[in-house]
């Protein structure tokens, strides 16, 4: 005959795992991205490993959850994912994280500005750090043009400069490079002129019309790169 049924017993078959969710990179330099994630559920076939892709491409394979991707260029972007693997199969494809690799700072953008007789004025902004904060601007200045660049002043983390004492109606180049924790960026040039000086002993006297003045005055010492006169006039005193 039959005996009794024996106790029942049910058991899941396993399943390749699930995908992992929080890729990070943990750390970055200008040559190497540091990657981590935590483990996903296996759904009941141990993780093997797990297989690295940067921007598409299988770079390496990992029997932790962290990785460091190394050799890689300096101020680059770079896309990483990550599966996971069991005894079944691959996981899904996990979130995706895009990092730019540390460097040297970018290129400053620099604008010379005529103030005076005798004065520029320099201002810029700040370039891309590219996670290394500027310590400092070099300037560098030239006159004539041509004759080189030498050294005008290093400053702190700042965005404008006036350089003085320089002479009337003269053309002065600048170049500026902007450093941090990886050296000095590329730099970036701006020129301008300084103003001429002033016309001295402006005079008015009327003509033997009733409807005529001439008006003559001194030139300056500099006249080069003069190209005219503007003269302004005030119909009525005050207005």
């Amino acid at each position: 005959g039959t005996g009794s049924q024996s106790p029942s017993n049910s058991i899941t078959t396993a399943n390749e795992p699930d995908a992992i969710t929080d890729l990070a990179v943990s750390a970055i330099t200008d040559t190497t991205a540091t990657l981590t994630w935590s483990e996903p559920n296996s759904n009941g076939s141990d993780i093997v490993d797990y297989t690295l892709y940067r921007d598409g491409v299988l770079i390496s394979t990992s029997a932790t959850t962290g990785f460091s991707d190394t050799g890689l260029i300096t101020q680059t972007s770079y896309d990483y994912t990550v599966y996971a693997r069991n005894n079944v199969g691959l996981s899904l494809i996990s979130n995706s994280v895009t990092q730019v690799t540390d460097g040297v700072p970018g290129v400053v953008s620099l604008t010379a500005t005529t103030a005076a007789i005798d004065q520029i004025n320099l201002t810029w902004t700040e370039p891309n750090n590219y996670n290394s904060a500027i310590t400092s601007y070099v300037i560098e200045r030239e006159s004539p043009t041509g004759g080189g660049f030498t050294t005008l002043i290093t400053l702190g983390s700042v965005l404008s400069y006036s350089d003085g004492s320089l002479a009337a109606v003269t053309e002065y180049n600048y170049r500026i490079t902007a450093v941090n924790g990886y050296g000095n960026g590329a730099t970036s040039t701006s020129s301008a002129i300084t103003l001429p000086a002033p016309p001295t002993n402006v005079v008015v006297t009327p003509n033997s019309s009733s409807s005529e003045l001439i008006v003559t005055w001194t030139t300056p010492t500099l006249t080069t790169g003069i190209t005219g006169y503007q003269i302004v006039r005030e119909d009525g005193i005050g207005t």
